[in-house]
């Protein structure tokens, strides 16, 4: 029923009449091709909700462990992560540890007090290892890949365009006269995209994403068929606002809709849509009629992909040639496929994976490509966007906040690009190198180097790696916000979910007074406000150190290596010096003290849950979805090897689409 639901949502975002039997089948086709992985979620939920799961089988070893991993899938996964990528797995966890963090320790498993009999525990303690030490960086991928077939496996979901690939896909279909004129309808376009977090972004369909999008083409529509010069650069020459025979929607047809709907489109639906077209009562209003049949259409909005084959012995279905190259263009540039690739993809060639690979290294040494591997390291560190930096005279003692956001983004934007692109740098100088890029007085004053305009970037030595740069640290109040930036490491860096408090958490939190503020360093202020409550400590403990290891950095991105305590009336009332030394817990078990931001960044960068934190977070930009661990892993294990060896960051951000499985998708 849900597939007919989908089918019917999306048959009505075309809002002048029907394109027949060959447009509703082919939508039925990768509707249930794209659903059935979603079918497959829903029915493994119900299963890990039924009442199989109240009775762990007695004695078999093989079976407790299935048993208890079943269980975790259905009680931990959603705080854990999956168990394969979890941070709890290989270690030391009993059945009283288990009982011990809900009956005591973390409030936001109290859900599970009263629910696990001693069996239950039991088959949980029986999943975890006890001889690994994560203190170590691992270099043997968490991730797994069984043989030459698995390769070919590539996971499906149905996805809408994300408003930037919206917009570059329209400015490069319509006329630019038309486009720019639109320049005041484009708050119709959604404007979502990555950020931060995979599981912000809704790829799928909502009412209102079609009804603003079936607005925007009005606009559209109206545009287009404004003068005769606007029809004539969309349609061709031989129309005019007065006349729009056949034989001119015909030329159209053959040279512009398929491109359109970036994929093969039989000559069949050339009668179906005019029987629809040429009932309109006019030239322009068959003209508005084909805009709003083409840009309502799935097939435009989305990435929906055609398939060439049957499936092979282990159910993989080899793509189209088009749809190769919407899955590398998209990917790569969040935008339509270029005429190189276009027409590798009309010739069929894309089938052929040395095809495939020559076109990634043509398009990742493009800016655009460039400026898409920015924006996807900013989706790693979770920092779109830079933060505004504190206005107390007091503070900044002479450096200005004008435009240092704008400043501090530009230097971020030429960091990044500097480090893979021109470097060819790795994993780790991206935690290490000091090179900067400060274009403005301001932020030279900030790195204590002189101004950058091209050339040979400057050094400075204070700011050493990415967590150091300005951009990461800009924040509006002038006491440091050390939790905040714990949390976003934490997250989005390590892939480690941090619960939210409870009320009854929040309202456990000890009482802070002027006198903390005065008397306490930053550390013990912090740690008092957030340590002092059984309930805080287990997930204070996971973001707390990690902000400390940041700490000489203040919310102007300067080094200081003395920090200024402000008042709720941004009076300043106390300075201490700022301790370097910490001791984050990388990893769970993790007990290391790191001298200085350098050591930790280094341990951080070595370390496997970072590594297959950016493979997951890669993946998920590229892709536009979340990675499935059982279809995708030959992939991410391809891309995690890479980070391993220590490999040019360019060789991992284009390797996910190096893959055999770039050119597949799963039909179940």
């Amino acid at each position: 029923m849900e597939s007919w639901g989908k089918l019917n949502r999306l048959k009505s975002t075309i809002k002048i009449g029907t394109l027949g039997a060959s447009l509703s089948g082919l939508i039925l086709l990768l509707l249930f091709q794209n659903c059935s992985d979603g079918a497959f979620k829903s029915n493994f939920t119900t299963e890990m909700n039924s009442s199989s799961l109240s009775t762990p089988p007695a004695n078999s070893e093989p079976q407790l462990k299935l048993y208890g991993k079943a269980l975790y899938d259905s009680q931990c996964m959603k705080c854990h992560s999956a168990f394969e990528i979890s941070n709890l797995k290989g270690r030391t966890i009993t059945s009283e540890t288990i009982k011990t963090a809900y009956t005591s320790k973390i409030s936001a498993m109290k859900f599970l007090d009263g629910t696990l009999n001693e069996s239950q525990l039991t088959s949980l303690e029986s999943i975890f290892l006890t001889t690994v030490d994560p203190t170590t960086p691992s270099k043997m991928s968490s991730f797994t890949c069984a043989s030459a077939d698995d390769e070919k496996k590539s996971s499906a979901r149905l996805l809408r365009l994300m408003g930037p690939e919206l917009r570059n896909t329209y400015s490069r279909l319509l006329p630019t006269t038309v486009w720019s004129g639109l320049a005041s309808k484009y708050y119709l376009i959604p404007p979502d995209q990555l950020d931060g977090q995979i599981s912000n972004f809704n790829g799928d369909y909502t009412q209102d994403f079609a009804e603003q999008i079936s607005r925007f083409n009005e606009e559209v529509a109206l545009l287009i068929t404004a003068t005769s010069a606007s029809t004539s650069a969309f349609f061709g020459s031989c129309t005019t606002t007065n006349s729009f025979p056949k034989s001119c929607f015909d030329s159209f047809f053959t040279s512009k809709v398929s491109v359109i709907l970036r994929s093969a489109v039989p000559q069949s639906e050339n009668a179906a849509m005019w029987a629809v077209i040429s009932q309109a009562p006019s030239a322009i209003e068959q003209m508005k009629t084909a805009i709003q049949l083409l840009f309502n259409d799935p097939r435009f909005l989305y990435h929906l992909e055609l398939l060439e084959s049957a499936p092979d012995a282990q159910g993989n279905y080899l793509l189209s040639s088009y749809a190769i190259a919407n899955r590398l263009a998209y990917g790569l540039t969040a935008a339509p496929p270029d005429s190189l690739l276009w027409d590798d993809a009309v010739a069929g060639r894309l089938t052929d994976l040395g095809v495939v690979r020559s076109h990634i290294n043509r398009i990742s040494q493009g800016q655009v490509f460039k400026n898409r591997s920015i924006e996807l390291i900013k989706f790693f560190v979770g920092v779109q966007n830079s933060g505004l930096a504190p206005t107390q005279p007091e503070f900044l003692n002479g450096l200005s906040a004008t435009n240092l956001d704008r400043d501090a983004t530009e230097d971020f934007n030429q960091f990044i690009n500097y480090i893979v692109f021109t470097q060819n740098g790795t994993l780790a100088d991206l935690f290490s190198s000091k090179v900067a890029f400060p274009k403005s007085n301001n932020l030279a004053q900030i790195y204590n180097t002189t101004v950058w305009s091209t050339g040979v970037p400057r050094q400075a030595e204070n700011h050493p790696g990415i967590l150091t740069k300005p951009f990461m640290n800009l924040v509006s109040n002038p006491n440091l916000k050390l939790v905040q930036r714990g949390k976003k490491i934490r997250i989005n860096m390590l892939c480690s979910d941090v619960p939210q408090p409870s009320l009854t958490d929040l309202a456990g939190r000890p009482a802070m007074t002027e006198a903390d503020l005065i008397n306490l360093n930053r550390r013990q202020f912090i740690n008092k406000a957030t340590m002092g409550a059984a309930s805080c400590i287990v997930c204070h403990s996971k973001m707390n150190e990690l902000g400390f290891a940041t700490e000489a950095y203040d919310s102007a991105g300067r080094y200081s290596p003395v920090e200024k305590i402000f008042n709720n009336n941004d009076v300043k009332v106390a300075e201490h010096p700022v301790v370097l030394a910490s001791t984050p817990k990388i990893t769970e078990n993790d007990s290391r003290t790191f001298a200085n931001v350098s050591e930790f960044q280094m341990a951080l960068a070595e370390s496997d849950p970072l590594q297959q934190c950016l493979t997951r977070k890669t993946y998920q930009f590229l892709e536009r979805k979340e990675e499935n661990f059982a279809l995708d892993s030959c992939r991410l294990q391809k891309m995690d090897n890479l980070l391993k060896s220590n490999q040019p960051l360019i060789n991992f951000l284009t390797e996910n689409f190096k893959q055999p499985s770039v050119l597949y998708k799963r039909g179940n």
